[in-house]
């Protein structure tokens, strides 16, 4: 599945998260990105976004960042995050600096 909808990648953390208390913020349905207040309960963010959908995680880097200086953790799945977040996050938080975006296919055939 190349452009899996909302629902379908939402179908796929569910089932893969099942087994672990989880609470979702849909930022479609909220109409609006996450505040440091939305991840404050939580000791684990993982954030994802399809790929029809662009990221809104440069709207709420600096939440991110407030959060993870006091103690929080991230896991970021999907693509073109670095495409959204400033350089002194990505050295900073993400431990490198200068990423090469390839955006030609991994795969062929």
């Amino acid at each position: 599945m190349l452009n899996p909808t909302d629902q379908a990648v939402d179908s796929f953390y569910n089932s893969l998260l099942a087994n672990h208390p989880t609470q979702q913020f849909d930022v479609i349905r909220e109409g609006r990105a996450p505040h440091v207040f939305d991840f404050a309960p939580y000791e684990l963010i993982l954030w994802h976004h399809e790929v029809l959908y662009p990221t809104v995680i440069d709207q709420s880097q600096s939440e991110l960042q407030a959060y993870l200086d006091a103690g929080g953790k991230v896991i970021l799945s999907g693509m073109n995050f670095l495409d959204h977040l400033n350089a002194d996050f990505a050295a900073t938080f993400l431990g490198f600096g200068n990423p090469l975006l390839n955006s030609s296919a991994d795969f062929l055939g």
